[in-house]
Formats: C-alpha cells, sequence, structure tokens
C-alpha cells in the first residue's frame, strides 16, 4: 500500500486549467487508482513466485525506489541480508528513515549510486560479495548500458545466483 500511494505521488502533476468537478470521472479514477496497490502486489509476487529464496539468501534489489521488493525480500530472508540499490538520493534517505524502524541487524542495506557503478560501488563498500538473487522492477529499462549492467549483475552473483527482472514496456503499454 506504500508503494502504491507513492507510485501516485512520484507520477508529474502538470495543472494547466480548472475543470469542473465530475463525479463519475472521479469515481473511475479513484477504481483505477485503488487497483494500482494490487497491482504492485501482483508484480511483486511474480517476481517471487519459485524464485528458492532460503532463509539465509543474501538479495540485492536493483531499484528499490519505493521498497516493494525490499520489504519482501526481507521478509523472505531473516536471516540472510538484503542490499536496495536507490539512484536518487531522496529515495535513498525516505527508505533508509522507513527500515530504521526495525531492528539494525534486520535492515536493509541501502546503496546509493547509478546501476553502471554498483559493482565498484558494492566493492568499496562491502568488499566481494554473492548474492543469491538479484530482483528488479523498472531497473534496466532506461539505461543506454543494459549490457554493462547485466554483466556487472553476472558478476556479483553466487555460483547458482539468480536475476529476475519485470520491466515495463511503455510503448506497448496499452
Amino acid at each position: 500500500q506504500l508503494a502504491a500511494m507513492v507510485e501516485e505521488v512520484d507520477k508529474p502533476a502538470e495543472i494547466l486549467t480548472h475543470t469542473p468537478e465530475d463525479r463519475s470521472r472521479d469515481q473511475w479514477l479513484r477504481r483505477i487508482t485503488d487497483d494500482v496497490g494490487s497491482r504492485l502486489a501482483g508484480v511483486r509476487d511474480h517476481l517471487f513466485r519459485d524464485l528458492g529464496t532460503k532463509r539465509h539468501h543474501l538479495v540485492l534489489d536493483l531499484n528499490a525506489g519505493t521498497g516493494l521488493l525490499t520489504w519482501e525480500a526481507l521478509r523472505r530472508v531473516p536471516e540472510g541480508g538484503v542490499w536496495s540499490v536507490c539512484s536518487n538520493r531522496s529515495v535513498a534517505v525516505a527508505l533508509h528513515e522507513l527500515s530504521a524502524r526495525l531492528p539494525e541487524v534486520e535492515q536493509p542495506k541501502i546503496v546509493q549510486c547509478e546501476l553502471t557503478a554498483l559493482k565498484d560501488t558494492l566493492q568499496a563498500a562491502e568488499g566481494e560479495l554473492a548474492f543469491d538473487v538479484a530482483v528488479g522492477r523498472n531497473a534496466l529499462g532506461g539505461l543506454r548500458a543494459k549490457r554493462q549492467v547485466a554483466a556487472d549483475l553476472a558478476s556479483l552473483l553466487a555460483t547458482n545466483g539468480r536475476i529476475r527482472l519485470f520491466e515495463h514496456i511503455h510503448r506497448r503499454a496499452q
């Protein structure tokens, strides 16, 4: 629900005119936005379905954003660890503040960087890590260096590590 709320807030607002109130339109819009939470839950469930995460695994959330995948990963790997990548400083701060309510040992490690710099950033901060799972929602879509990022991600995985991505293809959205 938090992710759905933030998802709606993050949409750019454009106010050019003031239209009169339209109850039927407002009810329709309310139904559509109420569906956002269930759609995001469906994406989250799809990404983690049959992924084989174990309680001790290390999980990398490639585009933490609202924390949609981070919170699910924390739930699934209580003895492992979760690293959440945020490219935006304000998103990283917000995620850090939300996670501060958890005991320190259960908090995700928040990494603020672009995916193109993730491998170097993680190695500088954490040393050699081998993630069991990397998940991402809309993580690679806007990147130009997809091949380089994919190669870097593969090098961050354990021997049997898995990557699962969900990418919206905006030109095919309708």
